[in-house]
């Protein structure tokens, strides 16, 4: 079929929808399997092991004798391994049978446990400013040798990080990991620019699925190595030097972004391999240069139809392509216009929320599972394969809409969560397993419909930027979460959990008030399309309103 665009009919040509994809599909299911084995190595790693004290100074010049025989009479109660911590001890043993960072860089007590969580912490911290930095580099030098860099430091720091002589060092090589893992980003764009349209929503999700493989490879690494963390790093280094392989023998540079740069006769070249790959004959695949840099060709290929700038870290990338028209973008469109109006500020501020809430369950979720009645290995299985049936939310968006299904999926999912912890005392803590599943469940559920729900209510001038905005307070919530898990109060430690159930339910409360349906309605394309859905609630016969 002729399209008009020069590229996309040399795309078809060479085959949009081939063996060259399906290869690009593997190698990016396979990097996204890694990246839920790099997301929930902290759960093993940080493990928190069982101490005693062992050691305690023989004077104090700053304590009484009273201090003095308390302190003494602590450590020879102190008997048994547990979790108790004893002020002025010089030293503690850690339970023999399994080890992380807390019993080799001795983290239990003292203020030092705050470095686990913020060990997890800096991991999404450097992926977030990746996310912005590496961008930019990927559009200025490709996609294929920024992610092929990427790739290599990312495989040699995770090796590294298994001889960390402290644990300062080993922060800096969780940073150096988060920021390079964020490759998966522009693996996906490549898929994009290289695909038929019409597959990639249902592709970017299903290569999520994979995401599930990686963390159930981490919980049986975890599981066979416990008695050594850092062969967990030293396996955990594999996959990523198989990856940097495949990825330079099979993976392209992204042909559209080569043709956008000029380089045409890279960029045939290149759809001649996909062509090759496809069954087809690379003769047929001629990149016509007369009409590249025709003015008035509104179809043109260029970066701005993807409006890709390496921000976008999920599947939002394939997402966006697949919902992005084409139409002229507004040049004063910048993140500001989000708050133009009142009522877009907090409908903007409400999205933003949402991704919010989803991410702060999931992860909470994820991270607090030791502290879980129940054995830890399961749990962490159970918890990982509720990402399947969380399909099901999709599935019923389509049926009930957008808005009615988020609500009742983070409300199922907040208010199981808010239940885990009171479940403690029942059947000696199995049934907090079953709550959390539920919660879990749902709340990935909930998360996946974003993807779809997102980009159908910010306007295309401005999509991709929104995207990155939700994005990044997700984020920002798994930043918080380790650091919310560490607040152990309450009756049954309750705290952490009603601090995501009532985020959860607040996310709730203003989708149903703020909250739009898009399901069936045509895509926004200019921001005074965005301000009047704000106001009128609704998308569709908005001319007889008027914008505020």
């Amino acid at each position: 079929m002729i399209s008009g665009d020069p590229f996309d009919d040399a795309l078809e040509a060479a085959g949009s929808f081939g063996r060259a994809q399906f290869v690009m599909i593997f190698l990016v299911g396979f990097i996204t399997a890694y990246l839920g084995w790099q997301a929930c190595i902290p759960v093993f790693a940080g493990l928190d092991i069982d101490f005693k004290c062992t050691e305690i100074p023989h004077q104090l010049p700053e304590a009484s004798f009273v201090e003095l025989v308390q302190l003494r009479d602590s450590y020879q109660n102190n008997t048994t391994f547990g979790d108790t911590c004893i002020d002025n001890c010089q030293h503690y043993e850690y339970k023999i049978g399994t080890t992380s960072i807390v019993s080799e860089f001795d983290l239990a007590c003292g203020g030092k446990h705050f470095l686990v969580s913020f060990s997890n912490s800096i991991y999404w911290i450097a992926f977030l400013l990746s996310c912005f930095v590496s961008g930019f580099l990927a559009d200025k030098f490709g996609r294929k040798w920024v992610s092929f860099t990427l790739i290599i430091i990312l495989s040699v720091s995770t090796a590294i990080a298994a001889l960390s002589p402290n644990i300062y060092v080993y922060i800096a090589l969780r940073f150096a990991a988060g920021f390079c893992i964020v490759t998966v980003s522009y693996d996906y764009i490549i898929l994009a620019e290289t695909m038929d349209k019409k597959r990639l929503s249902t592709i970017g999700i299903t290569t999520q699925m994979f995401y599930v493989i990686g963390v159930l490879a981490c919980i049986l690494s975890g599981f066979l190595l416990r008695n050594c963390w850092k062969w967990q790093f030293f396996v955990m280094s594999i996959p990523p030097f198989i990856y940097t392989i495949l990825h330079f023998l099979f993976m392209p540079e992204s042909p559209r972004w080569l043709h956008s740069k000029g380089k045409f006769d890279q960029a045939e070249k290149t759809l001649k391999w996909i062509a090759r790959m496809n069954g087809r004959d690379p003769i047929s695949v001629v990149l016509k240069r007369e009409n590249d840099k025709d003015p008035t060709n509104n179809n043109q290929s260029n970066d701005s139809d993807l409006n890709f700038t390496g921000q976008t870290t999920e599947p939002e990338a394939l997402l966006l392509q697949s919902q992005t028209e084409n139409s002229k973008p507004e040049a004063d469109a910048t993140i500001f216009g989000f708050f133009g109006t009142a009522s877009s500020s907090i409908f903007t501020c409400c999205c933003c929320l949402q991704w919010f809430a989803c991410s702060f369950v999931y992860y909470g979720l994820m991270y607090d599972v030791q502290n879980i009645g129940g054995n830890l290995y399961v749990n962490s299985c159970l918890l990982s394969v509720t990402d399947a049936p969380s399909w099901l939310v999709c599935v019923a968006m389509n049926r009930y809409g957008r808005k009615p299904t988020f609500c009742v999926a983070i409300f199922i999912s907040s208010l199981a969560c808010a239940v885990v912890p009171f479940m403690a005392p029942v059947l000696d803590g199995d049934l907090q397993i079953a709550f959390a599943m539920i919660a879990k469940c749902f709340a990935a559920g909930a998360f996946d419909l974003l993807y779809v729900y997102t980009p159908e209510v910010f306007p295309t001038v401005l999509r991709s930027t929104g995207l990155t905005m939700c994005s990044a307070n997700a984020r920002v919530a798994i930043i918080l979460s380790p650091f919310v898990i560490e607040l152990n109060l309450g009756p049954y430690n309750c705290a952490p959990y009603l601090m995501f159930g009532l985020t959860g339910l607040l996310c709730c409360l203003l989708c149903f008030i703020f909250g739009i349906e898009t399901r069936g309605k045509a895509f926004l394309t200019t921001l005074d399309e965005f301000y009047l859905m704000a106001k009128t609630k609704r998308i569709g016969d908005q001319s007889k309103s008027k914008m505020k």
